[in-house]
């Protein structure tokens, strides 16, 4: 039963990822927390996230910003390592509000952010600094892109320049990442089956997504999308005090 459930969340999650190129492990995560131990879906969540972001990364691969790439995940590093800590020691109630909280922030400045009138300027510290922040994020509740994506604008970054240098940033952020889980012990059997089960779900989500992608209004999407993570997000709080 459950992992049937599982795999129409991460069909959806993949569906999302091949639309919209934003919130599949924001979907995903909430809905798993119901049956799932946080420490138990953020390694699971990191290592789906990696087959939704390859292909991301191919598609838009001549657009890739390498040095911004290589500052962010000279960051990273040292944010990976403090992230996976911070899952290990942090009790299950303090994450699942954590990650609530992260969710309903994100939400709230995806509707509410303007894009600045000039680019900021770019800089090795800026990025390092978004890659050490993204990286804590990646390894302790596995969001690791909302940093990257609030650097891209400040940067105004054109949206395939985002796309194809934020999700290769995160396959190397999130491959590092689950070093540091099976360094820790949180690569148990346990998300070795799950994962068995998400990576052709998520498969079949990405490919569903490309024959329906120039049919489907992306900004009406996005909300609704935003709107269901938002839910999501207060889920997790509620369950927090559960």
């Amino acid at each position: 039963m459950y992992e049937l459930f599982f795999c129409i969340i991460w069909v959806l999650a993949g569906f999302i990822s091949g639309i919209s190129g934003i919130g599949a492990a924001m979907f995903a995560v909430p809905f798993i927390a119901v049956f799932l131990e946080p420490q138990v879906i953020i390694p699971i969540a990191n290592c789906l996230v990696i087959v939704l972001c390859i292909e991301l990364g191919y598609i838009y691969r001549k657009d890739l910003l390498l040095h911004e790439i290589k500052n962010m995940a000279i960051g990273a590093f040292p944010g990976l390592l403090l992230g996976t800590y911070i899952l290990l020691i942090i009790p299950t109630a303090v994450l699942l509000f954590g990650i609530g909280i992260i969710m309903i922030c994100f939400v709230l400045w995806q509707f509410l952010h303007k894009v600045p009138a000039t680019a900021g300027k770019s800089s090795a510290l800026k990025a390092m600094l978004t890659g050490f922040i993204s990286g804590t994020l990646s390894t302790s509740v596995s969001f690791g892109g909302p940093p990257c994506a609030v650097y891209s604008l400040h940067l105004h970054w054109t949206q395939r320049q985002t796309l194809g240098t934020i999700n290769t940033f995160i396959v190397f952020s999130s491959i590092v990442g689950i070093a540091t889980y099976y360094w820790a012990g949180l690569i148990t059997e346990e998300v070795l089956y799950w994962v068995l089960y998400g990576v052709p779900a998520v498969s079949v989500g990405i490919l569903s997504a490309v024959p329906v992608n120039r049919f489907i209004n992306i900004r009406l999407f996005r909300i609704i999308l935003l709107i269901v993570i938002g839910i999501g997000g207060l889920s997790c709080i509620v369950k927090s005090f559960l």
